[in-house]
């Protein structure tokens, strides 16, 4: 139907997992990696900074 021929024209193919353990794993370590990002203090005090620096720079235009 419809889905088969948009994935002909985007030329998708069918994505199979052999191992279900092995993409287990790597959503593990993705999860993992972002858990150690850092301390999420850090991320709401760039996120200050940034958010008055962004406010600060649209001052600019008025």
């Amino acid at each position: 139907g419809t889905e088969e021929q948009l994935r002909k024209e985007a030329n998708l193919e069918d994505v199979t997992i052999d191992d279900t353990q092995q993409t287990d794993s790597e959503v593990s370590s993705v999860l993992s990696a972002y858990k150690s990002e850092g301390d999420p203090a850090l991320y709401e005090k760039a996120y200050s900074e940034l958010k008055k620096f962004v406010e600060s720079s649209l001052d600019i235009y008025k």
